[in-house]
């Protein structure tokens, strides 16, 4: 990983302007890509080497992406960047059905934007096939639809997971909602494709006249309405949002939004946008059409503000608190979050989420709440159920399922299929189960995520968050906040900070010398673990053991120096004498006994040679020098945790890896494992209500979770 290049703030380049620093990079990609950079020196090769590199994947968010490729936004007429499918036929989920984008349609029509006569030409040309030149193209090998990635943080944990809790499930911490409230139709759109469903049905039926449907946009429904302005018409301001977020012939729409708005209307729109319009002189001609200018470049630059503006004009159906994360639900999934104990690399969400006070939250955030809690709460309550409640937790299961799997360490064929199999049940019955609703570009992208998977393999290589790690890098380095300096300050410190990890990871002797810097260093490169982030930066390379508390000798009790001798039945009996630690890490994964402030991380689940997955608590962790054995071994000693039993109907193993399981404890049921036993950790919620009192259940996490997912019976 290296730092290429620092775009000048204060503001990101709009529309074009990123293309001048684009080029600069590019002229240096082609010389690399032919004939190659010959180094005359480097660490290893004191005769010099030649390096051939090239550019295969733009990992950045959907709009950023858009921009850096040279394609229209993801809400406009061509919405999609890996196939040629139409805004209009968004509702068609059968991949089968989706034309194939050609790449050299896409270049033939950036080619003539590039070399059109004028603005004007480039505009139309432009508004007519979602498509400009990019200098990426210059490179000979850049397929701008194949390289292109979707950032999954983006499309699964701020788009999916946050659309389904409060636009589907809706939150309202406040009333009783009813589960079973009648949901009124969303007007259905008018498909620009003929599937082969469309054909069949024809085929079979005999010929008859229909009036034509009435289409109109619906809007994207949202937990919340326009709050109300004094002075202002606020049907008028519902009207005019509306034309601004309809994406049917999308200019004339934004042309009537511009006519039937007023300066003060725009002025409200940019404050529900949170759009700095301090600069702008109200009292001057031209205010109106600023304003409106910034609003449409906010919901084109960025998915969530569009999706923010279109919350706001919903349709207000009579009876239609149907609010299934309710008051009675909310203060349920809080209890039973304050029974869950997560491992430290998990950082547990805000204890009052969904409510006002407590406001937005983070993609983490939203991914913990969604695969974690929810599912222990709602399967608890609703596992038994039949009708409505059942099919709402099934479809939801089937979106934590496919989040679950897309973001694990190891991808295969079979896991892209299971990505698949989940992701467009999910998506199917949503029209079913929520017929008020139309998907979202976000929905149709998360569709595509498993030829991420196929093409660049699993999702950390690829991963956003991954690389947005390094912005807390320059985040911490000292400039003098003038910009059009601190940007080559930004490149100086970071190129010497990659010169000094070069010399560390090759010198040991100066290692040694500097052991408090590269402790300061092995800080920096930990931070920002929040919710999982942590498990997307590990690094497999690291030493399979390190020890992270002090040694302490001692004698073990009688009981588990039997399991000791257990463990060794063919040779001669070892002594009880051992060194006991309370926290240990294998591959930068900690581990900690129960009694000892690593609590949370003694949970695990482990194996053992008579069965394939046991959950336990770790109660001791030492390490023992067994005969003449110089090299001391790390043994745990660890509680088990037994299956609730055939009395207990667990409606958890229905959904596999992502519903867990009910245990119950057995004080006197101890194993002793090695620490390469460990799969991984578990959440653990201690449950307290009827018909599951008494009982602990057990949700595996960890980044290699795939060996669970068959274990549903």
């Amino acid at each position: 990983m290296y730092v290429a290049g620092v775009i000048p703030g204060p503001d990101k380049p709009s529309k074009e302007d990123i293309y001048s620093y684009l080029e600069v990079l590019v002229a240096e990609l082609k010389e690399f890509w032919q004939p190659g950079v010959f180094f005359s020196r480097t660490h290893r090769e004191a005769l010099g080497r030649l390096i051939l590199a090239l550019l295969i994947p733009v990992i950045c968010d959907m709009l950023a992406a858009r921009q850096v490729i040279g394609l229209s936004s993801p809400t406009s007429h061509n919405f999609c960047s890996f196939c040629d499918l139409d805004i209009d036929d968004i509702d068609v989920v059968d991949r089968r059905e989706w034309p194939l984008k050609d790449v050299d349609h896409v270049r033939h029509y950036a080619q003539l934007w590039r070399d059109a006569p004028s603005e004007k030409a480039q505009e139309i040309l432009f508004n007519a096939c979602g498509i400009k030149w990019t200098p990426l193209l210059d490179l000979p090998y850049w397929n701008p639809v194949l390289h292109t990635v979707i950032d999954s943080m983006h499309a699964l944990d701020l788009n999916l997971l946050q659309n389904h809790c409060r636009n589907l499930f809706q939150i309202d911490p406040e009333k009783s909602g009813n589960v079973d409230t009648p949901i009124v139709a969303a007007g259905a759109k008018q498909k620009g494709i003929t599937t082969k469903h469309d054909l069949n049905s024809l085929k079979k039926s005999q010929r008859q006249e229909f009036p034509l449907q009435q289409i109109e946009m619906s809007s994207l429904p949202g937990a919340h309405i326009l709050p109300p302005k004094s002075g202002l018409d606020m049907v008028l301001v519902a009207r005019v949002v509306r034309h601004i977020v309809n994406t049917d012939d999308q200019v004339a729409s934004r042309s009537k939004a511009y006519t039937q708005g007023s300066t003060t209307i725009f002025s409200y729109i940019c404050e529900l946008l949170e759009i700095d319009q301090r600069e702008i002189d109200t009292t001057k001609r031209g205010a109106k059409r600023t304003m409106c200018d910034l609003i449409i470049s906010a919901i084109d630059d960025n998915l969530e503000a569009f999706e923010e503006l279109s919350s706001y004009i919903k349709e207000e159906v009579p009876n239609s608190n149907r609010a299934i994360l309710d008051r009675e639900m909310m203060h349920a999934v809080w209890a039973d979050m304050t029974r869950s104990q997560l491992p430290t690399w998990i950082t547990p969400p805000p204890p009052n989420w969904g409510t006002a006070k407590r406001g937005k939250l983070s993609a983490d955030n939203w991914r913990v709440i969604c695969t974690i809690h929810l599912p222990v709460t709602l399967i608890r309550l609703w596992g038994h159920d039949t009708g409505r409640r059942k099919e709402l937790l099934d479809n939801f299961m089937d979106l934590v399922a496919a989040v679950r799997v897309a973001n694990m360490r190891l991808s295969s064929e079979n896991q892209i299929q299971l990505y698949h199999d989940h992701i467009e049940r999910y998506v199917r019955n949503l029209r079913r189960l929520f017929p008020d609703q139309h998907l979202k570009p976000s929905h149709h992208a998360a569709l595509h995520i498993g030829d991420m998977l196929h093409s660049f393999g699993p999702n950390h290589s690829h991963s956003g968050p991954h690389y947005e790690r390094y912005i807390n890098f320059f985040h911490r380095i000292n400039t003098n906040e003038k910009f059009g300096e601190l940007e080559a300050t930004f490149l100086k410190s970071s190129a010497r900070y990659g010169n000094i990890r070069a010399l560390l990871s090759d010198d040991t002797d100066v290692r040694a010398l500097l052991r408090e810097l590269v402790e300061v260093m092995a800080k920096i490169e930990s931070e920002d673990v929040r919710g999982y982030r942590l498990a997307m930066i590990l690094d497999l390379s690291l030493p399979d053991l390190a020890l992270r508390a002090q040694e302490t000798p001692g004698y073990l009790e009688d009981k588990f120096h039997r399991l000791l001798c257990g463990y060794f039945l063919d040779e001669t009996p070892p002594t009880n004498a051992v060194t006991f630690c309370k926290e240990i890490s294998f591959r930068g994964v900690c581990y900690g006994v129960l009694n000892s402030t690593s609590f949370k991380n003694s949970s695990v689940i482990f194996s053992m040679p008579t069965t394939d997955m046991v959950a336990g608590i770790i109660i001791k962790i030492f390490r023992h020098s067994f005969a003449d054995h110089s090299e001391k071994d790390t043994y745990l000693i660890v509680q088990e945790l037994v299956l609730a039993g055939p009395g207990t109907q667990d409606p958890y193993r229905q959904y596999g890896f992502c519903g867990g399981f009910l245990c119950r404890p057995d004080p006197g049921s101890y194993r002793l494992i090695r620490i390469n036993q460990i799969i991984s950790h578990f959440v653990m919620t201690r449950l307290v209500d009827e018909p599951f009192k008494d009982l602990i259940h057990v949700l595996p996490v960890d980044r290699l979770m795939y060996e669970f997912a068959s274990q549903n019976d």
